[in-house]
């Protein structure tokens, strides 16, 4: 089904599939959060490949494995890493531990077993959820991990409206993650462990973002703008000019016209009107509709932020409070 679950436990509530254990109390360590549930680890080993003579190993590949029943997770190359379960769970623990100020702390919500083993996702419940005043579509109550050992992705993690239940929840909250930018990341390189330390400060940037994120917003939502300042954002922000070429001139005005298309549409349900829907609006284009070169550049251009347009917008949009 949709939701490929194989097993694993909510906190209080049910989930929607009513396959998840419900738990009357939550864990607080990996071990107890795992215990019955995720008792195994992967391991890799060598792929072979019959012949007439007999089985011939196939260089530069390998296979993951569940060592508890030997099911194959993936087929990857000799450059993929595994990141343990166990490894995994230290990373959590890493998160929850942080002592960030203005941050609320940390319970574990749910622990979910998808397809199979192949993707192993956490939803950690923020005990003091919070939002932007007049922005009902930005409460973050929770903040969602997982690690794949599909090959289709690393080890990813971020705050997030969604409680992480199922392969649909996953994408869900996934998809918040990109178009917030708030996302960490740790691929499955032969160096990742040495990233870690990397890792933690983009960690700490991810949740420390949110506050302060939190306290811009709040400044921007109560800015009221009206449609000539709003104009001249975009004038400001996605400048014309009497040298530019048609060419470029026309993507000019196609951008324009994108952000007054997300402005009016359901992303600034409830914040129109102010410095904060368009921000919002502006980030919107920057991840979705200006051009990139290939997948792993817009990708990176949602995850890491790394987006001139966007900086420009939200510096400009700063200047109102």
């Amino acid at each position: 089904m949709s939701h490929e679950y194989e097993k694993g436990w909510v906190a209080h509530t049910a989930a929607w599939h009513r396959l998840a254990d419900v738990k009357g109390e939550r864990p607080t360590t990996w071990d107890e959060a795992r215990k019955g549930y995720l008792d195994w680890e992967p391991y890799t080993g060598a792929v072979y490949r019959e012949t007439d003579a007999g089985f011939e190993k196939i260089d530069g590949w390998q296979h993951v494995t569940r060592d508890d029943n030997d099911y194959t997770l993936s087929l990857q190359e000799d450059s993929y890493a595994v990141i343990s379960n166990r490894e995994f769970g230290n990373i959590i623990e890493y998160i929850m531990g942080l002592d960030i100020p203005g941050m609320p702390g940390f319970q574990y919500e749910t622990l979910s077993v998808l397809r199979k083993g192949r993707i192993i996702a956490v939803s950690l419940f923020l005990e003091e959820p919070f939002h932007v005043p007049g922005d009902p579509s930005n409460t973050y109550g929770f903040f969602n991990v997982w690690t794949r050992h599909d090959g289709m992705g690393g080890l990813k993690g971020g705050p997030g409206t969604f409680r992480v239940v199922c392969a649909n929840t996953m994408r869900a909250s996934d998809a918040q993650m990109e178009r917030n930018g708030f996302a960490f990341n740790i691929r499955h390189t032969a160096n990742w462990a040495d990233r870690v330390n990397e890792a933690r400060s983009a960690i700490i940037a991810s949740v420390g973002g949110i506050a302060a994120q939190q306290e811009l917003a709040s400044e921007l939502v109560r800015r009221r703008v009206d449609p000539s300042e709003i104009t001249g954002f975009v004038k400001r922000w996605l400048p014309i000019t009497d040298d530019m070429t048609n060419l470029t001139r026309n993507n000019q005005e196609r951008k324009r016209k994108a952000f007054w298309d997300a402005y009016e549409s359901a992303t600034c349900e409830g914040i129109t009107g102010t410095a904060y829907g368009v921000a919002q609006a502006a980030i919107e284009v920057c991840d979705h509709s200006f051009p990139a070169r290939s997948l792993e550049t817009r990708t990176t251009r949602i995850m890491l932020g790394e987006h001139p347009h966007k900086a420009r917008a939200l510096a400009l949009a700063s200047k109102w409070v």
